[in-house]
């Protein structure tokens, strides 16, 4: 670890409900003001981008982020052909 910290802007991730229930899925994009994220979102049986969202930290802190699509699919699917969301047990 270099002790430099993680930049969120350019993971993928799946978001949890206040359930815990996996909600979204996306990429992160961008940090337009500190503490706000711009994230895309994907829609979950085409995995084409739908709509972008604003999101403040505080309500990140549940999610599941991932280094790119490939690891938030668990596949070699294309990079934003995702899957759909498992319920909670």
């Amino acid at each position: 670890m270099s002790g430099q910290p993680e930049k969120l802007v350019g993971k993928y991730f799946h978001s949890a409900n206040e359930t815990n229930q996996i909600e979204w899925q996306g990429l992160v994009i961008g940090e337009p003001h500190p503490g706000w994220y711009l994230v895309q979102l994907f829609e979950w049986a085409s995995g084409d981008p739908s709509v972008q969202r604003l999101v403040p930290i505080e309500k990140m802190i549940s999610w599941v982020f991932y280094p790119n699509a490939d690891a938030m699919t668990g596949s070699k699917h294309s990079p934003h052909q995702m899957t759909e969301p498992r319920q909670a047990a």
